[in-house]
């Protein structure tokens, strides 16, 4: 069979059938045989939903039709009358509640009272039947303890002996028992164990010198003077007085605090200038007080009395006072912060600090100081320092530096 034959059998095959295998030639119809570069992805056509029921039946015959609907009835409106009193009734019934339980407490008050002031008088069969509790421990407890004092007064009585307590022992119950200056000094050592330092004055007098300020040239008001401190304290004599007691004897007093060596040399530069200045001046005094407020070395200081004694003039013995107990409140309200550097203040009558200097005295200070004691005093004004002042003045702070040099 020659090639042009089994073409024209092919094809005639094809039109037949679009695709035949004839004796090993694939024929297929040209209208089956398409591109794959323009063949389209048609999708199947979508099934057709039924049509929807008419919204509104047909009327027919034999159908009736559907009734109306019946309206929406709103919400009751909240009855607000009953609701307000229904409001005030709880309220009225939780007062009366309220009080009915305070009457029972005052009731109840009122019973105990009674019954301790049967108990105070003798035990009653109504005692006996109290029911045991805590608060019965505690007064059958007091009852006994007081029934043992007042036995223990008669039987005293009985055999001649003062049943009187001792002033000093009141005193001292008193203390005890007063919970404001038990508060009051228990805030204190809080303050001196968890706020304050041992070293802080020190650090401060290190790190500022000894002049943490320099003093006023004029006097303080009267009105916004603070009060001197007043410590009950001993004198090189051997009596007990305080320093108003001493400044009320005097128009004006130059009263110095020194707290520990480095003080006393301090206080000494303004001591000399003021008594070179106002030796004859009775109405004027020189008040001092050595103060140690660290309980450790008050007895040191008790034992070196009779060396201050003997560095101290006799007539000034009687104003050099001693005190072993701190005065941080006292001292710290009326301005003297430091306890390591000597305080100086020009104090009135009435124990007001008019003028306050600290530290070794400088010549302006020493100025003021004279010039601020001669108005307080009403004394004539000088204008001027006097030589003698003046070379007290130097001879103090000569020796105040001396050590410092050493």
């Amino acid at each position: 069979m020659t090639s042009t034959r089994r073409a024209t059998l092919c094809a005639v095959a094809g039109a037949a059938r679009p695709s035949l295998v004839f004796k090993g030639c694939l024929y297929r119809h040209p209208a089956t045989v398409t591109s794959t570069r323009f063949r389209s992805t048609q999708q199947p056509p979508k099934p057709q939903l039924p049509p929807m029921p008419p919204s509104t039946p047909s009327s027919s015959p034999g159908t009736e039709p559907p009734a109306p609907e019946s309206p929406i009835e709103p919400p009751p409106k909240p009855d607000t009358g009953n609701l307000l009193q229904r409001f005030a009734a709880k309220l009225r019934s939780e007062v009366e509640e309220l009080e009915n339980s305070r009457k029972q407490k005052e009731a109840e008050a009122a019973k105990g009272i009674q019954d301790l002031d049967l108990g105070a008088a003798g035990p009653t069969g109504e005692q006996e039947k109290k029911k045991p509790g805590f608060l019965s421990n505690i007064d059958e407890r007091l009852t006994a303890q007081r029934r043992e004092l007042e036995e223990a007064q008669q039987a005293k009585r009985a055999a001649g002996q003062s049943t009187r307590v001792s002033p000093t022992m009141q005193k001292r119950m008193d203390t005890f028992l007063d919970l404001d200056a038990n508060l009051k000094e228990r805030d204190e050592l809080l303050k001196q164990a968890f706020r304050e330092g041992y070293w802080d004055d020190l650090k401060e007098a290190a790190r500022k010198g000894a002049k943490l300020w320099e003093a006023p040239k004029r006097a303080r008001a009267p009105n916004m003077s603070p009060q001197v401190p007043n410590p009950l304290s001993k004198t090189l004599t051997g009596e007990e007085t305080d320093v108003l007691t001493l400044v009320k004897t005097k128009q004006v007093s130059l009263v110095t605090f020194m707290f520990s060596a480095l003080g006393e040399g301090h206080v000494k530069t303004y001591i000399d200038p003021f008594l070179a200045a106002f030796a004859d001046q009775p109405n004027l005094q020189v008040v001092q007080l050595n103060v140690e407020e660290n309980w450790l070395k008050a007895p040191v200081l008790k034992l070196m009395t009779p060396l201050v004694r003997r560095s101290v003039p006799k007539e000034r013995q009687s104003t050099y006072l001693l005190h072993y107990k701190p005065i941080i409140a006292a001292r710290r309200a009326a301005g003297m912060t430091n306890n390591v550097l000597g305080w100086a203040n020009l104090v009135d009558r009435q124990g007001r600090i008019r003028w306050q200097a600290h530290g070794p005295a400088k010549e302006h200070e020493i100025e003021s100081m004279i010039r601020i004691t001669r108005t307080l005093a009403g004394l004539a004004e000088s204008g001027k320092v006097g030589k003698k002042a003046a070379g007290a003045a130097e001879a103090a702070m000569a020796g105040e530096a001396a050590p410092k040099s050493a």
